[in-house]
């Protein structure tokens, strides 16, 4: 107090509340032992999904812009969880259909686990420029994005994940993508063994699997390659691996393989009306069989309720992963019809295959793919194998068995026909190809007319006898002749080649000086490249140098041919016969043979066959192309079918060419058959090849009229 005195209270503690010490010490030990546990226990496990439902947008441009949702794609949440750290598999597989979020699944995984946690990564891509593109074109849109990861200057936010302008400070670079923890992305190619040496990774993507080549430049096949630099963190079982494709060929392709050693999931969708779930395949729905509208429809084999397209979503929101490995001889029924059953496959013991979760997306369940969408491309690709192979491959998400059988050359022998000859035109093709086959001594050639259905006539073929080392001198000037006469048509008049295919593998330079020379009439330098993932024609690559050294902008092109799928497409081809004619005549893709044919040809066209090989270094099979003899006519008709491919001379949803455009090269034939026969009453008399209906020309029909009526009706 201001007087010295001690302050004076108006109350005196009461005994009965005043606060026992020991009372307090308690209270407070209490607290210590609940910071104390609060700070040992450890965080929930990480969920990839759900950090990305909360941090990842999309940008605009993409299929789904905006904040990343399960909602679109509820088959992801279940992979995602397995991927997380805290899960104790080490494998995870994922066999796909082509745009169905399987990539988008490795993006948000990469960006999730690496933002949260210190931990080195690798994606490994077919090649290094696709590993580039993957990250230019989807991973840094991403994170540009979202301001979890690229950040955000207005709002203050910092992002994860250091941005490539900040190269001098320890940013991000083309191959090494790097976070503000620590923890880095490398980008790696497939065929590049310098971007998989020297590097322990933890988290480890590898994606296109089934595209990668066999052998990584010489050291050995690229996934062996990329399992060592993983064996460190995977022996403390710590490490992640993901695999993603969608599946080639059946015999040899990577993911199937994966996936088949995996607890074999798929995912079934729910009946909207019921408690039912099923493995839904194409074959299971309702498709008009009369064209579009096809009006795709599923009945629940459960209670027989109607489902199309626009349930996709509602069925997918009820959908859940089975895993259909078969243990001690029982597997899940593709219908599961009440919810007591389905919760008992969800739940039973896996056993070890539990810690090997893998996962199938179909083109039937993609979001992104409509019913409707699925049977247009299904008809598109009908009786054509590399269509039939990327509708499998790429929209239903399915390994293409390849059952191709190489006819004996007897039964092509006795298809001769004498309805044509050798050299003198056919009634039937509207489209012509010259290739030719390069050796030592002299030039294969083959002369060959499709029309819009790909129905091939073989019209001539030949070996030009001469020294081929030396552009313009030997065999080369008799090539001259036949390219520069074009392809013979009924009546003795000749037609300008579409196009014309020189092989590039042998006396290159003589090769090359040709086809410069010959540009003009459509010459080509066509080189093969054996896989089954290739183009059928695609990737030029220019040859010609200028005086200065650098390659001429508009010089020599040289174009890469796919070799393998076109082999397919000529055997099964080979192998058509006209037991089904119908009233649209023979089946697409027939080949007619004229009477003059001689052994020789057919023994060449059926010189190769498809042989299974075991790789001694991972132990997959493969099936690959071996001849038994000279295949050079073979060889030439393959470069044929490239070419067509380079044309596009194909009616319908395939074709690059219109109606008017057939109608065109219709009447440009007409005017050059009248023009060398000239106008003879009987000029259309002759017996067509090509069995067709017989339709009656109406009364005011001029002679032009006839004659492209008929050509018509012959290629139909």
């Amino acid at each position: 107090m201001p007087d010295g005195s001690a302050p004076q209270f108006d109350f005196t503690p009461d005994p009965e509340f005043a606060i026992d010490p020991a009372y307090v010490f308690t209270m407070n030990a209490l607290a210590v032992e609940a910071a104390a546990l609060d700070a040992l226990t450890p965080p929930p496990p990480f969920d990839p999904g759900s950090w990305a439902e909360a941090n990842v947008h999309f940008p605009e441009g993409s299929p789904k812009p905006g904040l990343f949702s399960h909602a679109t794609a509820p088959f992801l949440i279940e992979p995602l969880a397995r991927l997380s750290p805290e899960d104790p598999c080490q494998d995870v597989v994922m066999i796909k259909c082509a745009q169905s979020g399987g990539t988008v699944t490795a993006d948000i995984w990469l960006a999730g686990v690496l933002s949260n946690m210190r931990a080195p990564a690798m994606m490994i891509q077919p090649t290094l420029g696709q590993a580039k593109h993957w990250a230019e074109n989807k991973f840094w849109p991403m994170v540009e994005a979202s301001p979890a990861l690229g950040g955000d200057e207005e709002q203050g936010v910092v992002g994860s994940v250091l941005p490539r302008t900040a190269r001098t400070e320890g940013g991000s670079t083309a191959l090494k993508i790097r976070f503000m923890n620590g923890s880095s992305l490398m980008l790696a190619g497939a065929e590049s063994p310098n971007t998989l040496r020297q590097h322990t990774i933890r988290l480890l993507v590898r994606d296109d699997i089934s595209g990668w080549e066999n052998d990584a430049g010489g050291e050995g096949h690229p996934f062996s390659l990329s399992v060592k630099r993983v064996d460190l963190y995977y022996s403390l079982g710590i490490a992640k691996i993901f695999d993603i494709s969608t599946p080639l060929i059946l015999r040899g392709c990577l993911i199937t393989v994966r996936y088949e050693a995996s607890s074999k999931g798929r995912w079934y969708m729910g009946c909207v009306h019921c408690e039912a779930r099923f493995d839904l395949r194409i074959e299971d729905m309702q498709i008009a069989e009369d064209g579009p509208p096809w009006n795709v429809r599923y009945d629940c084999p459960s209670c027989g309720c109607e489902h199309t397209h626009a349930d996709k979503r509602a069925m997918n929101a009820r959908g859940i992963w089975i895993h259909t490995r078969e243990i001690d001889g029982v597997k899940p029924p593709r219908v599961i019809e009440t919810e007591a059953e389905a919760q008992r496959w969800l739940t039973r013991d896996l056993g070890v295959y539990a810690m090997r979760p893998g996962y199938w997306i179909t083109g039937e369940m993609n979001p992104f793919l409509t019913w409707d969408m699925l049977a247009q491309k299904q008809a598109d690709a009908k009786g054509d194998p590399k269509a039939e192979m990327v509708f499998t491959n790429l929209d239903l998400g399915r390994p293409y068995e390849v059952e191709t059988l190489t006819p004996d050359w007897e039964k092509l022998y006795a298809r001769r026909t004498t309805e044509f000859s050798k050299g003198e035109g056919a009634w039937g093709p509207l489209v012509f190809t010259l290739s030719v086959d390069v050796q030592r001594d002299g030039l294969y050639y083959l002369l060959k007319g499709y029309d819009a259905e790909e129905r091939g006539w073989y019209l001539d073929w030949g070996f030009l006898a001469g020294e081929t080392a030396e552009a313009f001198k030997g065999a080369w000037p008799k090539l001259n002749v036949i390219a520069e006469r074009g392809a013979p048509l009924p009546g003795g008049a000749h037609i300008r080649f579409d196009s014309i295919g020189v092989d590039g593998r042998y006396n290159t330079d003589a090769v090359h000086k040709w086809v410069a020379r010959n540009h003009h009439l459509g010459a080509k330098v066509l080189v093969g490249d054996p896989g089954w993932t290739k183009p059928l024609i695609a990737r030029t690559e220019q040859k010609e140098v200028g005086k200065s050294g650098k390659k001429k902008k508009y010089g020599l092109k040289v174009w890469h041919t796919g070799t393998w799928p076109a082999k397919q497409i000529l055997v099964t081809r080979y192998a058509r016969t006209l037991e089904k004619i119908g009233e649209a005549g023979p089946p697409p893709g027939y080949c007619f043979y004229p009477a003059e044919a001689e052994e020789a040809l057919f023994q060449q066209l059926t010189s190769e066959y498809l042989k299974e090989e075991r790789s001694k270094s991972t132990g997959f099979v493969r099936q690959i192309w071996v001849n038994r003899g000279d295949n050079h006519w073979f060889d030439t008709d393959v470069q044929s079918i490239c070419l067509l491919e380079y044309i596009g001379a194909r009616r319908g949803r395939r074709g690059a060419w219109s109606d008017q455009q057939w109608a065109d090269r219709m009447a440009d034939i007409e005017a050059l058959i009248e023009a060398a026969r000239g106008d003879q009453d009987d000029l259309f008399d002759r017996p067509a090849s090509a069995p067709a209906p017989k339709a009656e020309a109406s009364g005011g029909e001029t002679k032009r009229d006839t004659v492209m009526a008929r050509l018509g009706r012959l290629n139909q």
